[in-house]
């Protein structure tokens, strides 16, 4: 589980203990240095040991790689099913919910379930595996991986008592590419967001993207940013990216003399970023441009809860955009010059609170509070109809 992944489910974890809801959660070490320390409830570690780097490495170490990064895998499977059986011996719990990406843990329930008939939540915060996913996600896959990771997740699928994912566009891709029916089975949950420690006056006047970059910084959106600077320089000072930063993006502000109007700043902590999103000025939010979005970035649901106008740069169709229709909270336009720029132009020439922002309905959304009693009464459902099942 990548650091994203796990600080989500580690505030869905403290959300669940504050709701007076037992939790005992077994996680890889990697995982606990960072998000799962010192907690109130139980933590067990399984250690993960990886050597080798399967998508950067290239040649034969390339395909020696991922040998050594399915075996470890595998080899972690196996220690967190023997962890589980023994923390459900110990624990008895009603349900166990796995989530991972890709679906590590969930292989790792799929084998405990054969020993324990417990009821089963399998959590995908996205639609899995890669081939599930839209373009260009999907893209440059091996069509033997392809094959054994769909054989995997569509057992997984198959044998969970439930699903969990963020969204009903999630849902309904992952029914699609894997073929397994699953409406009847499924739940949309989504991310809980973090709250800033406190509401901050806005101190960082810029247009502020949180997260690393990629290949989503697109000429369109530089050529809105000058735009909409030329249309009111006295309002919109640019944009500020924080996070890790392509070298080719950079010599792309460079060349076209943006430097002045496009900040780069390196990545800081999960609480320092909350923090500066809280006093920024707007929040910007870039999904790549396809035709619908399956996805709910836990970015967007941190983004909320500092009560500050959030632009979204996402896909005529796709959670983001419905959240933002419903509930407020900022403007979606689609990956377009024109859009973006006019959207820019029309946050900024709102003068800003002079002080700190009160989130609104949009935050509502996704309070802990309100994620937690979703979860208990998905448990409440699954463990019922588990307890029907026995008695027929």
């Amino acid at each position: 589980m990548d650091l994203a992944r796990a600080v989500q489910m580690t505030k869905v974890a403290d959300a669940l203990h504050a709701a007076a809801c037992d939790v005992f959660v077994v996680a890889g070490g990697n995982t606990l240095k960072t998000v799962a320390a010192d907690k109130p409830y139980p933590v067990m570690s399984v250690t993960i040991n990886r050597t080798c780097d399967m998508w950067t490495a290239s040649g034969f170490r390339r395909i020696s790689g991922r040998i050594e990064n399915i075996a470890s895998r595998y080899s972690w499977v196996r220690k967190a099913a023997a962890a589980c059986g023994r923390a459900v011996d110990d624990f008895r719990p009603d349900v166990i919910m796995s989530a991972s990406e890709p679906y590590d843990s969930h292989c790792a329930v799929l084998r405990l379930k054969a020993r324990k008939k417990m009821p089963w939540i399998a959590f995908f915060s996205d639609p899995s595996p890669l081939a599930a996913m839209p373009p260009p996600y999907n893209r440059h896959r091996n069509r033997l991986m392809n094959h054994v990771e769909i054989s995997i997740v569509r057992r997984i699928l198959g044998e969970c008592d439930a699903i969990v994912m963020t969204n009903s566009y999630a849902l309904r891709r992952m029914e699609t590419a894997m073929g397994v029916a699953i409406t009847n089975k499924s739940f949309e949950i989504a991310h809980i967001g973090t709250e800033p420690a406190s509401q901050q006056p806005c101190t960082n006047p810029f247009l502020t993207h949180l997260g690393d970059l990629y290949n989503r910084l697109s000429i369109p959106l530089l050529n809105a940013v000058r735009k909409a600077a030329e249309r009111i320089p006295d309002r919109f000072p640019g944009v500020l990216f924080v996070g890790d930063i392509p070298d080719e993006l950079r010599v792309q502000v460079k060349r076209m003399d943006m430097e002045h109007l496009v900040h780069f700043r390196n990545r800081i902590s999960h609480a320092a970023a909350q923090e500066l999103a809280s006093s920024s000025r707007a929040l910007l939010l870039i999904e790549a441009p396809e035709k619908e979005s399956p996805f709910l970035p836990g970015k967007f649901c941190d983004y909320a809860m500092t009560g500050r106008p959030i632009l979204a740069i996402t896909p005529p169709a796709g959670p983001v955009r419905d959240y933002l229709a419903k509930h407020g909270g900022g403007i979606a336009v689609e990956a377009r010059e024109d859009m973006i720029a006019e959207a820019i132009a029309g946050i900024f020439s709102q003068s800003p609170p002079a002080s700190g922002a009160s989130p609104g309905r949009l935050a509502d959304q996704f309070k802990a509070s309100a994620i937690s009693v979703k979860y208990l009464e998905v448990f409440g459902a699954v463990v019922t109809s588990a307890k029907g099942k026995a008695l027929s």
